[in-house]
């Protein structure tokens, strides 16, 4: 298959903002403080990997990121960091598009802006009721630490023990698979606005080596993982789910 490209889940695009701009956003100054505000969230409580409540709920109810993606648009996902100038936040746009902000209390309300662009648009911060935070109107919530939340994500779709014709297949919380030919890692792809293949895809990769792109599909207490063929023409990248790889049932 030719070489494609597809944006691993959240760490697609939007981590590579903190080491572009990190410097930059230091430079602009420090947040504002948060003390004495009733409704402000603490830095502690910030700080983590955080998405869309709605995509959330989609993606565990039907094991589908691309079905998921489908039904929610705007702010997708958010890392929120810490360095020693300012809290930073890394947002996803529908599983498409990054940009970098940074947080701070101004007139008694919390907001995203951009340290670099005074004229872009800030975005409310508010505290929800019962914990949590909402960001335009989008309820977040938040799954794990920073650099975790794709591990979050993918287990939650596969995560656990599956029969192989005999021989069991465990995909980890930490984003390992255990049971699958040489295969050691596995992500999901979260990002369906260019959607070439029609289908949910994952990659697989060994150690150090280059991931291996798949489409897969859950029923049930069945998975399939199936091999992408490429049917475009020369010079052309165009992909249809092809020969079945693996067939899997849920223990």
């Amino acid at each position: 298959m030719k070489s494609k490209t597809i944006l691993p889940a959240l760490l697609m695009g939007l981590l590579v903002f903190t080491s572009c701009n990190e410097k930059n956003a230091a430079e602009s100054g420090a947040a504002g403080s948060e003390s004495g505000i009733a409704n402000a969230i603490s830095t502690t409580d910030l700080i983590g990997y955080w998405v869309n409540e709605a995509w959330w709920k989609e993606l565990q109810s039907t094991k589908s990121p691309r079905q998921a993606a489908a039904k929610t648009k705007g702010i997708t996902g958010a890392i929120f960091l810490q360095n020693e100038a300012m809290t930073t936040a890394n947002l996803s746009i529908n599983w498409h598009e990054g940009a970098q902000y940074a947080v701070r209390t101004r007139e008694g309300k919390q907001e995203l802006y951009d340290p670099n662009n005074a004229a872009v648009a800030t975005i409310p911060l508010a505290v929800r009721a019962g914990g949590g935070i909402s960001l335009e109107g989008a309820d977040m919530v938040r799954l794990a630490p920073s650099l975790e939340g794709a591990k979050a994500v993918g287990h939650a779709v596969l995560g656990g023990q599956w029969d192989m014709n005999g021989k069991t297949v465990v995909f980890n919380p930490d984003g390992t698979v255990a049971g699958l030919d040489n295969y050691r890692y596995y992500e999901l792809l979260l990002d369906y606005v260019v959607d070439e293949v029609g289908a949910d895809q994952l990659s697989l990769s060994e150690n150090g080596g280059q991931p291996v792109h798949y489409a897969f599909k859950i029923d049930g207490s069945k998975l399939v993982v199936s091999e992408m063929e490429d049917v475009g023409g020369k010079g052309e990248f165009v992909y249809k789910v092809g020969k079945v790889k693996y067939d899997l049932l849920k223990k």
